[in-house]
């Protein structure tokens, strides 16, 4: 059972998840048949795709597009009072390729998955709690990528501690936190 969380993912720095699917029309009509709360039903955007918005049910925005290029979990979306230094950030400490999504979008790719950023004025709440509570990386050695994101500033909320997952398998976790107060999972498998 998930525990109960203190607010949606909209108002804070992470704002929705998206994944692609081949066919968007028939994805959207399982998910009316099947309950989903519905936020924005399909549009097509001009050189770029077709996209819809749902929420799950503790309160996570969820874009899904037709994107036959990039399938599957296709991009996380973040809001910043400075999208350019909050990209900036996070290819200075997580690396990622710079890219426009269908020469448009500016962003980071992390191999089949976009990180993009957009503009938000005013103040955003911590993801710590929400419905989309922390993003993820993983290092295959965790303890030196700490040491060389330390150097850059970047102040760890939870040192590099061993950890026994629901697996029964043993890892490195630890926690920073980014731009627009975004909680921040790094680990070693």
């Amino acid at each position: 059972e998930r525990e109960a969380v203190d607010g949606p993912s909209v108002g804070s720095g992470v704002d929705h998840i998206g994944f692609s699917f081949r066919d968007l029309g028939a994805k959207m009509r399982s998910y009316e048949a099947g309950g989903v709360k519905i936020l924005e039903p399909i549009r097509e955007i001009d050189g770029l795709f077709k996209l819809a918005f749902v929420e799950d049910p503790w309160g996570t925005k969820i874009e899904v597009v037709e994107d036959h290029e990039w399938l599957g979990f296709h991009h996380l979306h973040l809001r910043s009072t400075d999208p350019d230094g909050t990209l900036a950030w996070y290819e200075n400490i997580f690396g990622g390729e710079r890219d426009r999504l269908k020469g448009r979008i500016g962003g980071l790719r992390y191999g089949p998955v976009w990180l993009l950023v957009s503009r938000h004025e005013g103040e955003l709440a911590p993801t710590r709690g929400r419905a989309f509570d922390h993003l993820g990386w993983q290092f295959p050695d965790l303890r030196a990528a700490a040491a060389e994101i330390t150097q850059k500033g970047v102040e760890f909320t939870m040192e590099p501690t061993p950890f026994t997952n629901p697996l029964g398998e043993d890892m490195l976790i630890s926690f920073v936190v980014g731009p627009d107060d975004v909680n921040i999972e790094i680990v070693q498998p």
